[in-house]
């Protein structure tokens, strides 16, 4: 069930966490393989900024929404 708005509850919380580490997983794989391939900080964040609208994209196709 979700909570009363700007209030959280346990599930609306577990759910934001399952997000926070759906998206920070691969974004952090990302960075520091670009950091030790030598590519600049911009450039890593762009590439891990391009990795999250692409699983976004995907989540969301997936999902059918």
């Amino acid at each position: 069930m979700n909570s009363k708005r700007f209030t959280l509850n346990g599930n609306d919380f577990r759910n934001w966490f399952k997000n926070a580490i759906i998206f920070a997983a691969p974004d952090l794989v990302v960075f520091l393989g670009a950091m030790s391939a030598r590519f600049s900080a911009e450039g890593a964040l762009v590439a891990v900024l391009f990795l999250n609208l692409v699983i976004d994209i995907l989540r969301k196709y997936i999902s059918g929404k």
